[in-house]
């Protein structure tokens, strides 16, 4: 479904971890979020 996502930004929105499934976004090249 998302196999080809390559940039996921997370600025605006309330994620605060990552699911363990991001690993299998082979080709996620851009992570964006705020610290």
């Amino acid at each position: 479904m998302l196999q080809n996502l390559e940039t996921l930004d997370l600025k605006a929105t309330s994620v605060s971890e990552l699911p363990k499934g991001i690993s299998k976004l082979r080709k996620l090249r851009h992570l964006i979020g705020s610290g």
